[in-house]
């Protein structure tokens, strides 16, 4: 992430600000960069997560997650193929 961080300099934030957006996108640079938007006034870049792609993959991630569950209604066995174990660090 500090790569990442040091390659976007023209954005300006806060501690609080970074973390939040680490947080919000899961650090995934493709997400992390359609956070950055044109700063006011000729400043520099700033962070917003309120934005129409993020609307957008939230729409489609409910549908997938409405789709499945009429799915696994039918065939709860199914679910099997979407679960995913997390191990503890």
């Amino acid at each position: 992430m500090t790569h990442w961080w040091k390659w976007n300099l023209k954005v300006e934030l806060d501690d609080d600000t970074r973390k939040k957006a680490e947080d919000f996108t899961g650090r995934i640079p493709l997400f992390l960069r359609k956070c950055v938007v044109k700063g006011k006034n000729d400043k520099k870049d700033e962070i917003s997560l309120e934005n129409e792609f993020f609307r957008e993959i939230f729409e489609e991630a409910a549908k997938f997650e409405k789709s499945l569950q009429k799915i696994c209604k039918k065939d709860p066995e199914k679910l099997r193929e979407y679960v995913a174990v997390v191990l503890p660090i």
